[in-house]
């Protein structure tokens, strides 16, 4: 599912590619994202609720039927925010929390950094810029397909650990190929080639994890907001970063995240892979 990300990224970047090969401007290809919009509207009509849920809805219609005021939840237990921050569950959720304030810093950062680094240190116009988004992404589609089956096998830490170790080396080698008297455009093939296969879902699955059921969608939702909050402020700094050494060094740091997110869970956080949530969590 979450192979859906780089896949809608690889379908943006390869429009944009042939509008800006046909001289159309950036502003004329981003009203182009009204089409996914639209798209999305009459697919909510059609999507189905899971079978859990219409079962937990059926069963509190039909207590309503009976004419009692006060129906009980279904699941047994009810949501708060508060409850994640309870001894049960406070580690777990400052784990997630810290897992994808790390992690938006490393995406957003590439989001942006790379593809700037691509036009003022490589000199690359619209057009290849869109063909490299278009190399990235295509790769991350499978990456992120594979990252979950690597995970099972191998452990999510140790999954975690050699994603990273890639991203590092792609921006690595992106620093050093622009640290030439000439930045060295193969270097980048291969820059781009690696940070596309360090993109992963690992991060998502492994914060999903970590939280029973009946929070889940909440403590990941908190977590993934804080993530973004974080995002705003850090986004900062980088920008100081390119600024004072260019967009390649902005990148570079971005990168970093990706790497401090490996001792975090190394350090604090319990291995998932091949054991049921109800044993993860307790």
């Amino acid at each position: 599912m979450q192979a859906g990300t780089p896949l809608g990224f690889f379908m943006c970047s390869a429009p944009f590619t042939l509008m800006m090969s046909m001289n159309y401007s950036w502003r004329t290809f981003s009203m182009t994202a009204i089409v996914a919009v639209v798209i999305i509207i009459p697919v909510l009509f059609v999507l189905q609720e899971s079978k859990q849920w219409k079962a937990a809805r059926a069963e509190v219609e039909r207590v309503k039927a009976l004419g009692k005021q006060h129906v009980a939840d279904p699941n047994g237990k009810k949501v708060n925010i508060r409850e994640l921050f309870k001894p049960a569950y406070r580690k777990n959720t400052f784990i997630a929390m810290t897992l994808h304030s790390l992690g938006a810093f490393w995406a957003w950062g590439n989001l942006t950094w790379f593809f700037v680094a691509l036009s003022q240190d490589f000199g690359m116009d619209a057009v290849t810029r869109g063909r490299m988004s278009m190399l990235m992404w295509g790769i991350a589609v499978f990456s992120y397909t594979l990252a979950g089956r690597v995970g099972d096998i191998i452990g999510r830490h140790l999954a975690l650990l050699m994603f990273a170790l890639l991203v590092m080396g792609g921006a690595s080698t992106m620093y050093f190929s622009t640290s030439m008297e000439v930045p060295n455009v193969h270097l980048l093939y291969v820059a781009t080639a690696l940070i596309g296969v360090g993109l992963h879902s690992i991060l998502i699955t492994y914060s999903s994890e970590i939280f029973p059921t009946h929070v889940r969608a909440t403590g990941t939702s908190i977590a993934i907001g804080i993530g973004r909050l974080t995002a705003v402020f850090s986004m900062m700094g980088l920008c100081i970063v390119a600024q004072q050494s260019g967009p390649t060094t902005a990148e570079l740091t971005a990168a970093i995240g990706a790497l401090l997110m490996v001792p975090t869970i190394f350090i604090f956080g319990t291995e998932t892979a091949r054991r049921k949530l109800t044993d993860i969590v307790n």
